[in-house]
């Protein structure tokens, strides 16, 4: 019999079936009609907390800190659940005589899973300005944990997420959200979504997981997978997180966290042999339809290198010759390949810098000012060179130059300079020189560090004002959202490209050399 377009209720009623008879949980019935329902059952717990062997002074003592905690009139709903995990997760603190220890009372047995005792009620009643009424909550020794809301399969699932952020409001039942770490909401047709307190609904998450199988409702599938005694506790402990007034909770190939850089072909054996094969894979392809990351676009681009006019070359060979003997020219002959090359980089150059200005014209999220570019030079003085260049265009006073090089007066005091020209490391001291001038260098920092602090910030913060930034390497740590473009102008392969890739968010651009 197909359940699909069924009533909301035989839904629910196969949902607790699947808890009770699979997951091993204990229902203790509809409490639509029960008064007192809270999201911390004092009976449940003490009874939990006699049988791990705490006094009843210690069971008081504790109570009385994890009401105090979720019950904070004077902090948010996110302050009082990251105060309440706290306690969950690392215990609590009780003193009973000022002569003895202090003991810490551990809410949930997080070694064992099975230890704990797991309750499924439904259709809970809370009281407040506003009656609401939750589907399904699962309780952990008396704290509730989580919240289902369950929609007919012709109801989207987004109306049960709605539902429960309208909960979570002050004016309806905020307080009983302050213990709650998953908010579920799931149907027969779409099957199950997940987040946390204040998750917005977009960011609701999908758990995947055997997608092979498909004997079952995902809706059971995925309840069975997240919900299991171990999964559960496993998930609180390890991969709940408070960050900057969001909380957070894991992807399934966050859970399922390796990542890193590609091994290389090298190590390749050798790893394997130590580690054996996959644990997990979550394909690229994967992530993108998840959502997780963006698509990559990835475009090569040809630059020509030759010089444009062989004639003209000739030409200035037989000048510069004229007073050579025939050895003196035939020597000169040998360097002149490097020459054509140093002649005809800086007309390649700024055909590459033609080509990003072109980019920044017509590239939506660069035109707007919404995003900007990275461009990975070959070396620290193509990094300067791209500079100098980039002065005389519009990104002027909006890019900056940031390598590993710092400068110091004993770089150039022993160059020679021959026809007033520079040498390659004249030239970038001098770069370096003018560009850290109008620098007022910051408490502890060099004008180099200084410089570089403000341009990254710049990058990250006000991507308008710092549209282009040039270096010669990968920045270590780096991580900047607005960042939409990447200019590859280096040899670049394997963990190299790869680690070169993460940095930028949408599309890499490879300008290769002849």
């Amino acid at each position: 019999m197909s359940f699909v377009g069924q009533p909301e209720r035989a839904t629910q009623n196969r949902v607790i079936a699947l808890f009770i008879d699979e997951l091993d949980y204990r229902y203790l019935g509809d409490r639509t009609n029960r008064d007192g329902n809270s999201n911390i059952e004092e009976a449940l717990l003490t009874e939990w907390l006699t049988w791990r062997g705490y006094s009843t002074a210690q069971i008081n003592a504790a109570l009385y800190k994890l009401r105090t905690e979720a019950n904070n009139h004077s902090r948010n709903l996110y302050g009082n659940n990251q105060a309440v995990y706290k306690l969950l997760r690392y215990g609590v603190p009780v003193k009973i005589d000022a002569g003895k220890v202090t003991v810490t009372v551990y809410l949930i047995d997080w070694q064992e899973p099975k230890n704990n005792d797991f309750v499924i009620v439904e259709e809970v009643t809370l009281l407040g300005s506003h009656q609401r009424r939750i589907d399904l909550v699962l309780y952990v020794n008396g704290i509730a944990v989580a919240v289902l809301e369950l929609k007919n399969s012709r109801v989207s699932i987004g109306d049960g997420i709605r539902q429960s952020l309208s909960n979570q409001q002050p004016e309806f039942n905020e307080w009983f959200f302050s213990t709650v770490q998953f908010v579920f909401a799931g149907n027969d047709s779409e099957g199950l979504r997940y987040g946390s307190i204040g998750t917005e609904e977009k960011y609701f998450l999908t758990w995947k997981e055997c997608e092979q199988d498909n004997s079952r409702f995902k809706l059971d599938k995925y309840l069975l997978k997240m919900c299991s005694k171990r999964r559960l506790i496993e998930l609180m402990y390890n991969f709940v997180l408070f960050d900057g007034g969001i909380k957070k909770l894991p992807r399934v190939h966050q859970y399922f966290g390796f990542t890193g850089t590609p091994l290389l072909k090298k190590d390749k054996a050798t790893s394997l042999e130590v580690f054996g094969g996959y644990i997990h894979t979550y394909k690229f392809n994967e992530a993108v339809e998840d959502g997780v990351i963006l698509d990559l676009l990835y475009e090569a681009r040809d630059i020509n290198q030759r010089l444009t006019s062989q004639e003209s070359v000739d030409e200035w060979f037989e000048i510069v010759s004229k007073d050579l003997n025939d050895w003196q020219k035939e020597e000169l002959k040998k360097q002149w390949g490097t020459l054509q090359v140093v002649l005809s980089s800086e007309s390649r150059m700024r055909k590459v810098v033609q080509d990003i200005i072109k980019d920044f014209r017509k590239r939506p999220r660069l035109s707007n000012g919404n995003g900007n570019a990275l461009l990975v030079a070959s070396s620290i003085y193509e990094a300067c060179k791209y500079y100098t260049l980039l002065q005389k265009t519009p990104f002027k006073g909006k890019c900056a130059v940031v390598t590993s090089y710092n400068p110091q007066a004993q770089d150039v005091t022993k160059e020679e300079t021959g026809a007033n020209s520079e040498t390659d490391k004249q030239f970038i001291y001098n770069t370096y020189n003018e560009l850290l001038k109008p620098i007022e260098t910051k408490p502890g920092m060099g004008k180099t560090e200084t410089y570089e602090e403000q341009a990254k910030s710049l990058f990250i913060k006000e991507p308008a004002n710092m549209k282009l930034l040039v270096v010669d390497k990968l920045l270590t740590g780096f991580d900047a959202p607005p960042c939409t473009y990447l200019y590859i102008d280096k040899s670049m392969q394997d963990h190299g490209l790869f680690q070169s890739i993460c940095r930028t968010n949408i599309n890499v651009n490879a300008h290769r050399h002849p």
